[in-house]
């Protein structure tokens, strides 16, 4: 048998969610790095929550006894052996998450402005939808029935609170979204009572030494359909709400800095993205100027849309195993397998689904130093961005005409490639 930490607690990539489908309870235990899922019995996730990193596995079982999860002490025993087999617990107290906030000056997207169509995509797409525990107060005395579930709040990362928790999925969506699409937050105490990340969402920050550059994530239809309208709000105004969470870059902020201003300077308003993308990145492996004239070629591209197949059928198959059939992130694991598939199986899509979109995708990504923080060597990240882009014209031909995603099929493919932790897929290819 594995050897038990001294004082377990659960790892911060062992996520515990609770799902309510028809009104029935669901816990489940998902593995963000082997995306493995085990379905738990009230009794087992009491005693996973009694794992915080103070208590030895004496200490554990005396905890999950006084909350009346009465059990055979063998069984509790049994299941964190096993999960100290699977690497999913560890010694010791979490470290805190901090969130940052910085006082450079902000660089919004130029000429930009964000309309939700108050759809509730967002909503529904996601497993996590972050708290912190005030705000989790704030929510409940907006809406006091939603008190009556229990256990509406689990920890965000692992089962030690770091002052973030997840909000309980009701069939596949926020427990606060209302039947109409709308947040009953909003609706009953105002915007300004959200969790910060939805009032923030989808727009991104990113700290380059020089500034802020402030632009947006592109897993939102609205961040497309903003394009025909004028009268969104503002990114950012002049300063940013305390607890928001700027990453920085590297030592070489500078550096990416005045490559991005290169970029964008010779982007145009619409354009192939995948063209680009993928010229880009060649011009970074060549370590030349920019350049956008690059051509690619396709032959470099077959055993890349195989790896991203396979790895999409995983995640489709691990969907499919407990999430119901109307399971809005179900649905769109399977349609990116669908369109990876119809890839990997030799189909070409040349053309661009939107010249506007895919210009506007690469606009945004560069803006906001985005492929700069994928944890990637920059010309891996712009490549895997143009897969993605092929990935969205593929997935066009695949869509529900009833999605609000479906006009906009690059994010839909931005969701499920965060959501389904596809995100460094292709630095592990080269």
């Amino acid at each position: 048998m594995s050897t038990l930490p001294y004082r377990p607690r659960l790892a911060a990539h062992g996520l515990l969610r609770h799902h309510r489908v028809a009104g029935r309870s669901l816990f489940a235990l998902h593995d963000t790095r082997s995306h493995e899922m085990l379905e738990l019995e009230e009794d087992q996730l009491v005693a996973l929550l009694g794992c915080d990193g103070t208590r030895d596995l004496g200490g554990v079982l005396l905890a999950t006894a006084r909350e009346g999860a009465y059990r055979r002490a063998s069984s509790i025993e049994a299941l964190l052996h096993e999960l100290a087999r699977r690497g999913l617990l560890e010694d010791g107290i979490a470290p805190h998450f901090v969130s940052t906030s910085t006082a450079r000056p902000l660089e919004p997207l130029p000429g930009y402005r964000l309309r939700c169509e108050g759809h509730g995509a967002c909503c529904k797409s996601f497993g996590s939808i972050a708290f912190t525990e005030s705000e989790a107060g704030e929510a409940l005395r907006a809406v006091p029935e939603a008190a009556a579930v229990k256990r509406v709040f689990l920890p965000l990362r692992g089962s030690t609170s770091d002052g973030a928790c997840a909000v309980a999925l009701r069939d596949a969506h926020c427990t606060f979204l209302a039947a109409d699409g709308h947040c009953e937050i909003h609706r009953r105490a105002g915007g300004e009572h959200k969790p910060l990340g939805c009032r923030l969402y989808p727009r991104s920050f990113v700290d380059d030494g020089e500034a802020v550059r402030v632009s947006v994530r592109l897993e939102c239809p609205c961040v497309f359909t903003s394009l025909d309208h004028s009268d969104g709000e503002p990114l950012c105004g002049g300063e940013l709400p305390p607890g928001t969470h700027v990453p920085a870059l590297e030592s070489n902020g500078a550096a990416i800095r005045r490559w991005s201003q290169q970029v964008l300077a010779l982007l145009p308003e619409r354009g192939d993205g995948f063209a680009i993308l993928w010229s880009l990145a060649q011009s970074v492996d060549a370590q030349e100027g920019v350049s956008l004239d690059r051509q690619p070629q396709w032959s470099e591209l077959t055993p890349l849309f195989a790896a991203l197949a396979q790895r999409t059928t995983t995640r489709a198959q691990s969907a499919a195993g407990w999430r119901a059939p109307d399971d809005r992130v179900r649905q769109l694991a399977e349609w990116l397998d669908r369109a990876a598939r119809a890839l990997a199986g030799g189909a070409r899509f040349d053309e661009p689904h939107s010249e506007r979109d895919e210009a506007f995708y690469v606009r945004a990504i560069i803006h906001g130093h985005q492929a700069a923080l994928m944890d990637q060597p920059l010309a891996t990240a712009l490549r895997d961005l143009a897969v993605r882009v092929l990935l969205a014209r593929s997935a066009a031909v695949h869509a529900s005409d009833d999605d609000p995603m479906a006009r906009h099929p690059l994010s839909a493919v931005e969701t499920m490639m965060r959501a389904q932790g596809l995100g460094g897929w292709l630095a592990q290819e080269t």
